[in-house]
């Protein structure tokens, strides 16, 4: 039998503009998680679903896609799941479409980068 899917309203905007606020965030527990996907993690009370830029060993680095900086690594363990699905103003948007994937990705490798370029020249 296969999990039950995890619903979740989107707070803030450190997903912006993929994800404003208010968005309905659809988490599949289980399955392989990629460089780019926007995962689901959970500490204590504290949910927090944002973009993978890094997989290292038995870690995930996370970042939101709006944030100055990265997120702490977390244990893989935290991961409650893979978002598959994002409902934005009524519409729903598949995150398995191969170019939300392509997307996804870049953004994992790209943003980080200017980031850290637009940091250092503000």
């Amino acid at each position: 039998m296969k999990p039950a899917c995890i619903v979740l309203k989107a707070r803030g905007q450190s997903m912006f503009p993929l994800v404003p606020d208010g968005s309905i965030l659809f988490f599949e527990p289980d399955g392989p998680i990629a460089v780019g996907d926007v995962i689901l993690t959970q500490d204590g009370d504290r949910q927090l679903a944002h973009r993978v830029v890094l997989l290292h060993g038995d870690t995930v680095t996370t970042w939101g896609d709006w944030n100055r900086v990265p997120d702490p690594p977390v244990a893989r363990t935290r991961i409650v799941g893979r978002c598959v699905q994002v409902r934005r103003k009524g519409i729903d948007i598949s995150m398995d479409l191969p170019c939300v994937r392509v997307v996804g990705r870049l953004l994992a490798r790209l943003l980080p980068a200017a980031k850290s370029i637009l940091h250092r020249q503000g």
